[in-house]
């Protein structure tokens, strides 16, 4: 669960997210000098309604041992 599936001798090159009407994201990284590891990552994915919020979805790296959503 939540482990890749990619084997020891493949390596991810690419990924595609379609675009959808309404939806809105954003990725920030905080770390401590530039270019170095972050220490913690959070995506936001949020679809607008008529000017307002109508659903909200955000996901969290390196807050444990697996991603969080």
């Amino acid at each position: 669960y939540l482990e890749t599936a990619l084997a020891p001798d493949e390596l991810l090159v690419e990924v595609r997210l379609p675009s959808t009407d309404g939806w809105g994201f954003h990725y920030e990284k905080f770390q401590r000098v530039a270019q170095a590891y972050a220490i913690v990552g959070v995506a936001a994915l949020v679809r607008r309604d008529n000017g307002s919020i109508a659903e909200a979805r955000v996901g969290l790296t390196n807050m444990g041992s697996t991603p969080l959503r």
